[in-house]
């Protein structure tokens, strides 16, 4: 775990896709017995975005994907907070190295483009061609472990790559792609379970993109609803097209999240991640829900 600048501790849960924030709070009212200046710890989670389907490799079944990422853990483990506040962790079991804003609720996770087939989930085929060579279709992780922040704003962020016999960076001084900005009034709802919600977002590409970067931008989304980021028995799906195709600099897309709770789901305060992803970055939002 680590402590932000208000004394929020951040922890991750490395048996699962969810991270925790735990606030304590004085609260001058009391408690019901009378005992004034009690404190009150809030835990809140949130989510990664789920297992990409790159670790996997090629799957036999139309619906093997969602039945992998439903049970598949992205497993952030070490985490450090940097001078900006913002928090890094690791996805060992994701491939990514993730930033996520306290402030706005924004996780962008970076993909580690080196993978290893023998470790991770990988489909049954066997990586061997009958020449002997290796077959060169992805899958596979590189088991990203410890990580290292330096001292200034703009620092890069260094990784090891257990699986892989590297070291990485990540260039912070770049600026991502595109971002994803949720309505105002949007970002936290109460919603019915069987009811259904809409929750609109905007896609928007910043003036510096590579065309290449934004021709394949993919809407994503996953909750708190279970361990693994799936959103269980819960139904939800882009009104859009899922991939925004041939988007161009500095141009933006309107694009809405139809949700209906499942009537099993739990009442209680639950986190949406919703956002998009492209080769290089996923990019979120969080959602604040209370679901009655």
């Amino acid at each position: 775990m680590t402590i932000d600048d208000n004394g929020d501790a951040w922890v991750t849960n490395a048996g699962t896709s969810i991270f925790y924030k735990l606030s304590t709070k004085e609260d001058n009212d009391g408690d019901n017995n009378g005992n004034k200046n009690v404190k009150n710890t809030k835990i809140e989670k949130f989510v990664t975005s789920k297992g990409s389907s790159r670790i996997f490799g090629k799957l036999p079944e139309n619906n093997a994907e969602r039945i992998f990422q439903n049970k598949y853990y992205t497993l952030p483990s070490f985490i450090k907070k940097s001078d900006d506040d913002s928090i890094w962790f690791n996805e060992q079991h994701g491939n990514k190295i993730s930033k996520f804003d306290p402030m706005d609720g924004t996780l962008i996770e970076y993909w580690v483009p080196t993978q290893n087939r023998l470790r991770g989930i990988c489909s049954n085929d066997d990586p061997i061609n009958s020449n002997g060579s290796i077959k060169i279709d992805t899958c596979g992780i590189a088991n990203v472990l410890q990580l290292s922040i330096g001292n200034n704003e703009d620092s890069d962020i260094w990784f090891s790559e257990w699986s892989e016999n590297k070291i990485g960076k990540v260039d912070t001084s770049k600026e991502p792609p595109f971002s994803i900005d949720i309505f105002e009034s949007d970002e936290e709802l109460t919603v019915e379970r069987g009811e259904k919600e809409r929750i609109k977002l905007i896609v928007k590409a910043t003036s510096e993109s590579p065309s290449s970067s934004l021709n394949n931008i993919r809407m994503v989304a996953s909750s708190t609803f279970t361990s693994s980021g799936d959103i269980g028995n819960s139904t939800g799906h882009f009104t859009e097209q899922s991939s925004l195709v041939s988007m161009e600099e500095g141009e933006e897309q309107e694009v809405s999240f139809e949700f209906i709770p499942s009537a099993d789901l739990k009442p209680g305060e639950y986190t949406l991640m919703i956002g998009g992803e492209n080769d290089s970055i996923s990019y979120l939002k969080a959602v604040k829900l209370e679901i009655i």
